[in-house]
Parts: C-alpha cells; structure tokens; sequence
C-alpha cells in the first residue's frame, strides 16, 4: 500500500476520511459529501494527488476519465487497507459519531408517519428521498452528542440531519426541492419529514442554511404550538434539562387550526447538548391538508 505523506500523522480512522473524501471529490467535485473536514484538507488532497499520479506514473495533465477511474479506485483501496476488518464497525459508529461518514452508508429508514402521509406515493417518493440523502446539493448536521444514556428520549449516539436536492421538472411550475430532516441513530438514519417546496410559495433566496429552510417552509404551511411556556409558534428551537427523576418534559400544545378538521402534523428531533445535562429539541407543526392540497394544485396528488 502506498503511504502518503499528508495523511502520516493522522489516526487511521481520520486518514482513512480524508482519503475517502478525495476520492468523492474526484468522482464529483460538486457532491459535499467530498468537501474538507479538516484543517488544510484541501493542501493535504494536493499533496496526496501528487503523491498518487506519481506513484501511478500518470502525469498532471492527464485528466481522461479512465485516469480518473484509476484514481477514484486507488484511493478507496487505500482508504480501505488503513481499515482493520476487525474494527470496520467500531470505525463506522465513529464516523457516524462525527458526522463524516458519507451518507450513502446509511440505512434510511421513513418514519411511520411519513409513510402514512405519503400514501399511493411512497415508493416513488422514498426513492427521491433516498437519492436526496445520497446525494444532496446541501446538507446540515447537529451532533447531538454520544454520551448521553439511551431511554425515553432515545438519543444516545444521534445526529440531527438536513438533506436538500432539487429535482427538475418539465413543467418549472412542477419544479422543487425536497428537504428531507431526520435523526441518525447508529447507521440508520430516520426519516422524519420530506417536504416538497416549491420557490414561488416559499421563498429559499437567501436562505442561510437548511433549518433556515425548514423555518421559512413551516412558517408557510405551519400552525402555531407551544412547549411548557413558551411563545406560540409553527418553529420551535428549544432547551430542555430532565427532571429530579431524569425524565424530559417537552410536550406541546395546539394553539390553533386554520381550517376545522385539518390534520395537524408535529414533528419533534433532538438529542443532548454536548457536555451538558440539557436537550435541545426542534419542533414544527405543519397543517398537512393545507400542505397536501398546495401539493395536488402541481399535479402531485396524495389517494
């Protein structure tokens, strides 16, 4: 195996990543699973390239897709061989832990009342999930830390996770992103919302990241709740510390529903403030009809 001199000081697991990383930034320099991790990443990919072509005796200017395979295979080869079998599992749970395992590892599981809603829909429509997961134009993560004690909240060793894609359509008014929020537990990753949003309903024009997103999409289609005391809204961003027996409090209350009879959909994700005894929780309440009759106005009607 060729030792690259970028990588030599780092852990395996560590090399291993940022070996893993250029070979996704050279497969597809726009996918952000490829993007620097590290510290002057992006000189210590140069230098392993350099180090590589060398190794390899292809020239700099070489730049054919069948190099470009050879590279792309070098690599994963290597990143593989830093890998001990024996600990493939423990190296895994620890990428995941941080945030840097590529996402098309997981297992992406939709949550029960994602598949409920999506009704004659959800085998066409968990594929674009899958593929937004996969391979998203952006995406945003929150560790929520691994030390916690896994009970009723169920967030030992859980990332909060935001993927977004855009699909085309023929039809521009049919065009829109698909966001899709979740909690990663492990390997898998629990779909908790996937929402088409469409640019001239929702505004996205300077949209600051994706819970920016999620925020402007609730603040459209959402009704106002409240959790213990706090100020009635579709959005909620909230801290929460256990009790004296160690149990969380967040429930919610409906304020109000725009039309009677419409089903209200919350949504609640969270996990543990790193080092601390606290929680944080994000919660939006989404009137569904008024979002699934918006939806079946484009041509995408839920039976």
């Amino acid at each position: 195996m060729i030792r690259f001199d970028g990588i030599s000081s780092f852990d395996p697991v560590s090399a291993a990543g940022i070996l893993a990383r250029a070979s996704m930034h050279l497969d597809d320099d726009a996918n952000p699973a490829g993007e620097g991790r590290v510290a002057g990443e992006a000189e210590i990919r140069d230098r392993i390239m350099r180090q590589l072509r060398a190794f390899l005796g292809v020239r700099e200017s070489d730049t054919s897709e069948h190099t470009r395979a050879l590279l792309v295979d070098a690599l994963d080869e290597a990143a593989e061989e830093l890998l001990s079998p024996t600990d493939e599992q423990a190296t895994l749970a620890s990428l995941s832990n941080k945030g840097e395992l590529p996402s098309d590892l997981y297992l992406v599981v939709l949550d029960s009342a994602v598949q409920e809603y999506l009704g004659s829909h959800f085998e066409s429509e968990s594929i674009l999930v899958r593929q937004t997961v996969q391979s998203p134009d952006r995406e945003q993560h929150f560790n929520a830390g691994a030390d916690g004690e896994q009970g009723a909240t169920d967030v030992k060793n859980t990332l909060i996770s935001l993927f977004s894609r855009f699909f085309l359509s023929k039809f521009p008014a049919r065009s829109f992103t698909l966001l899709v929020t979740g909690q990663r537990y492990g390997m898998t990753m629990r779909v908790v919302q996937a929402l088409r949003i469409y640019s001239d309903v929702v505004d996205l024009n300077g949209t600051k990241d994706l819970l920016d997103m999620l925020q402007r999409f609730t603040n459209r289609f959402g009704t106002d709740v409240a959790i213990n005391d706090s100020k009635p809204s579709a959005f909620l961003v909230s801290e929460h510390t256990p009790d004296a027996d160690n149990k969380l409090s967040w429930d919610f209350a409906i304020q109000k529903s725009e039309a009677k009879g419409d089903r209200i959909w919350v949504s609640q994700f969270g996990g543990r403030l790193p080092g601390q005894n606290a929680f944080k929780a994000i919660t939006t309440a989404i009137n569904l009809d008024k979002y699934l009759r918006f939806v079946g106005s484009r041509g995408w009607e839920i039976r």
